[in-house]
């Protein structure tokens, strides 16, 4: 079986050491669609418990959707008005000037209330190529992407005290972002780069096409052997029958 990953432009997603700052914010980054699968108010939830320990923490959130106003209306139940900010919609270019501007990275990736699941979600793969601590969920194929503690940290999913946990452990632990980061570029590198995965795609499609003719002529041969097969019992049923006729014609002759 053979797997293949969407993958993404690393070129527009440079690789960059990062370092918790010791003055000023300290800058939590999510981007996706405002939709019930992106788990944004869970993450709202856990970022209140973030938020009381360490008051210079500030969550940016760039996307727009459906989900806008029930967003909106979390970041006001928690007293978050100034604290949660909701950036809106931007393009490529820009979630990666954003990305070079965050300190860790988080997506709460869930279930929907209708079903809906996420893939493997491009926002984490280019937060990974940026050199950004990453946080997110055990929810659908993100475990193929994310190893627990490894290249980043996975609390399981609709869970904002485990999530909470995922963003403190690099607040708390900033001398070990370099490792994290370099080994979740590598895995990008190796599996997601778009470029890869294209030259993949053809040697794939090349091969179902080899495959594809080898059996078309394995079954053209097989038919024509048959055939050929065929004729020649005919043609030995035809002789038996003619030497029937002439042994019986020269007996009746006697």
């Amino acid at each position: 079986m053979h797997v293949l990953y969407g993958g993404i432009e690393l070129d527009l997603f440079p690789y960059s050491n990062r370092t918790l700052p010791t003055i000023g914010e300290i800058r939590v980054l999510s981007v996706g669609r405002l939709v019930d699968k992106k788990g944004f108010v869970t993450l709202i939830k856990a970022f209140k418990r973030i938020y009381t320990q360490y008051p210079n923490a500030r969550l940016h959130i760039i996307g727009a959707g459906e989900d806008e106003k029930r967003i909106k209306s979390t970041i006001a139940e928690y007293n978050l008005k100034d604290v949660v900010i909701l950036r809106g919609a931007m393009d490529s270019k820009q979630v990666s000037d954003e990305l070079k501007k965050a300190h860790i990275f988080c997506l709460a990736s869930q279930t929907a209330k209708n079903g809906d699941i996420e893939g493997i979600p491009n926002a984490l793969k280019e937060a990974m190529a940026s050199g950004l601590p990453v946080v997110s969920t055990r929810h659908a194929g993100i475990p193929e992407l994310i190893e627990h503690q490894r290249t980043g940290y996975l609390a399981p999913e609709k869970n904002e005290m485990e999530l909470a946990k995922g963003i403190q452990f690099f607040i708390e632990n900033p001398d070990i972002w370099n490792d994290y980061t370099e080994r979740a570029r590598k895995v990008i590198e190796e599996k997601f780069d778009v470029n890869k995965q294209i030259i993949e795609q053809q040697r794939l499609y090349s091969l179902i096409n080899t495959m594809k003719t080898e059996t078309a002529t394995k079954k053209k041969t097989k038919a024509a052997t048959k055939k050929k097969t065929k004729a020649e019992t005919k043609t030995k049923k035809k002789s038996k029958t003619k030497t029937k006729t002439k042994t019986e014609k020269s007996k009746k002759k006697k």
